[in-house]
C-alpha cells in the first residue's frame, strides 16, 4: 500500500474532528453573544445580524488554532447555524445559560459533524501526483 494512501484516513479524522470543534464553538459563541445582546428578552433586527457574526468568529478561530481552510471552516459554521442551531434557539428560552451552553455545544458538534462529513469527500478522492 501506498504511504499516501495511508495518510487519508488521517487527514479526513483530523478534518471531521475540526468540523466538530468548529460546529461547538459556533454554538458557544451564539449562546453567548444572545445573552450578551437580549437582556430585554427581546432580539430585535439589528441585534439578530450582530448575531449572525458568531460563524465568522468560531471560523476564524479555528482557522488561527489549526490553520486549516477559511472557507470550508466558514461553510461548516454557517450551515451550522442554520439547520441545528437557529431551531433549537426558538424552543430554548426557558433554559439557564449553563444549560443552553452545553445543549449548543453538543448539537453545533453534531451539526459540524454532519456537514463536515461531504466536505473531507474530496480529501479520499483526491489523487497525489507522483514525480518520477
Amino acid at each position: 500500500m501506498n504511504k499516501l494512501n495511508n495518510k487519508k484516513p488521517y487527514q479526513v479524522l483530523l478534518f471531521l474532528t475540526i468540523g466538530i470543534i468548529c460546529g461547538s464553538l459556533t454554538g458557544i459563541i451564539f449562546v453567548i453573544i444572545q445573552r450578551l445582546l437580549t437582556f430585554d428578552s427581546e432580539l430585535n433586527l439589528p441585534e439578530f445580524f450582530i448575531l449572525l457574526l458568531s460563524p465568522i468568529i468560531a471560523s476564524l478561530l479555528i482557522f488561527k488554532l489549526f490553520n486549516n481552510s477559511l472557507v470550508k471552516n466558514c461553510l461548516i459554521s454557517f450551515l451550522t447555524l442554520i439547520i441545528p442551531i437557529l431551531g433549537v434557539s426558538f424552543g430554548s428560552g426557558n433554559y439557564s445559560f449553563f444549560n443552553q451552553l452545553g445543549i449548543f455545544s453538543l448539537l453545533g458538534g453534531i451539526g459540524g459533524l454532519f456537514w463536515s462529513i461531504p466536505l473531507s469527500l474530496p480529501i479520499l478522492f483526491k489523487k497525489k501526483k507522483i514525480n518520477n
